[in-house]
């Protein structure tokens, strides 16, 4: 198996080779998943990185947030493999702070650790995921020491398909990621998930099945056979799986 060090370089290189539509289009799509996502629709407040670089973009999944009413918290360096999250209500909350990071203002107020962790929900970055939810950071440790006292919140890990590894090494402090969204060339694994976004997408944008199976290129037959998995049938006069 390949070492930490190995997989981040490998990794970060490929994140780097997106080209800027590549990188606007996916991101794009992951906030899509995001957003639909059972656990951030329930969610009272959203957690999330402030993202830099080729990270997946989370601008529009804070406007998203702030537009459903949800307190939003980002994170801020305090020390050594320390930071803390601090509210903010716009983007001009933010400034430059460690590592050039944007980071809330000094007189932000610190977010609530107290609170009932099944209502947050916690938007982590990464160079790259496997499918069990193992993370490889950039090597400061800082969420995996943060996670430690968070738990019972839900947690996303966020990356494009070319981020994604087969298996990462486990070591005793990691912390597992609830789920991974990633870029997909065509929908979620999950079907929980999929059920999720194939249905908001009947509803916003396509007028039937085969509409959206032809524009995403996907076979209705998989479609149809992976959500009745979990019990939903199209039905054609409400364009909805029930």
């Amino acid at each position: 198996m390949e070492t930490k060090r190995d997989i981040r370089k490998q990794m970060l290189c490929a994140r780097d080779r997106l080209t800027d539509r590549e990188w606007e289009t996916y991101s794009d799509r992951i906030t899509e998943q995001v957003v639909s996502h059972p656990l951030f629709v329930q969610a009272k407040e959203i957690w999330c990185y402030v993202s830099m670089g080729k990270e997946v973009c989370t601008e529009q999944i804070l406007v998203s947030a702030w537009r459903a009413g949800k307190r939003t918290a980002v994170p801020k360096v305090t020390g050594k493999r320390e930071m803390k999250f601090y509210y903010i209500e716009s983007l001009n909350d933010l400034e430059t702070g460690a590592f050039g990071i944007l980071e809330p203002k000094e007189e932000k107020k610190g977010a609530d650790c107290c609170l009932e962790k099944s209502d947050l929900l916690m938007l982590v970055p990464g160079v790259s995921f496997d499918p069990a939810g193992r993370r490889i950071g950039y090597g400061g440790g800082f969420y995996d020491t943060y996670l430690q006292k968070m738990e019972g919140c839900h947690t996303f890990g966020l990356a494009f398909e070319v981020q994604m590894a087969d298996q990462i090494p486990a070591e005793a402090h990691d912390i597992r990621m609830e789920y991974v969204l990633e870029m997909l060339t065509g929908l979620p694994k999950d079907p929980i998930l999929l059920l999720s976004v194939v249905n908001t997408k009947l509803r916003d944008y396509y007028p039937s099945l085969d509409a959206l199976c032809d524009d995403m290129d996907v076979s209705r037959e998989v479609l149809e056979e992976k959500l009745g998995m979990i019990d939903y049938r199209y039905d054609a006069e409400k364009n909805q799986f029930e």
